[in-house]
């Protein structure tokens, strides 16, 4: 079988996109069609039969453009297979020590639930203080990180790895991942 799949992102600093490019680049292979593209350019998911869905986090919450998309396209997306990824924690420590405090809302997780997910993950993220603002600048400050790329490409070739051999299986079993 022939897959055509989307993968879909929202990001504002183009971190997160470079994950999603990441992740289609470890899927191009063999009967796997790649569309990588802002959620925001996205006019139509009908010709797809998978959808990989990312958003950067920033200080707990998902872009509300990665939301609006699960909520606008709900029902196409329950007739695919979908995974879910989010990108944003800043540190060395694993993802689930540096997200204990800002879990996901319970309608966000409730969300990204209604589309059946086969599986959930968080990347850590990156930051580059020459795209942020002054205010995203002075917050920062405030947390006293240093801001680089923390991004664990092995663990995001991995996940993408994992999808491309799921995609020969059925499998409607929710799994949330925790990256190390």
């Amino acid at each position: 079988m022939v897959h055509n799949i989307l993968i879909a992102y929202a990001s504002k600093h183009n971190a997160t996109k470079e994950i999603a490019e990441r992740i289609g680049f470890t899927l191009s292979s063999g009967n796997l069609n790649i569309t990588i593209a802002s959620v925001e350019k996205v006019a139509d998911v009908t010709q797809f039969t998978v959808v990989i869905l990312g958003s950067a986090v920033y200080f707990g919450q998902w872009r509300m453009s990665a939301a609006k998309f699960i909520k606008d396209n709900k029902s196409e997306l329950l007739q695919k297979k979908v995974w879910i990824f989010s990108s944003g924690p800043l540190g060395r420590r694993p993802v689930y020590k540096l997200t204990k405090y800002w879990d996901f809302d319970a309608s966000l997780n409730d969300l990204f639930l209604s589309v059946n997910p086969i599986s959930i993950v968080t990347f850590h993220g990156a930051i580059n203080k020459s795209r942020l603002n002054f205010l995203e600048n002075e917050v920062l400050k405030q947390i006293r990180i240093p801001l680089r790329d923390y991004r664990q490409w092995d663990q995001i070739r991995a996940w993408a790895q994992t999808i491309k051999g799921k995609l020969t299986k059925s499998s409607n079993q929710v799994k949330i991942e925790k990256s190390a």
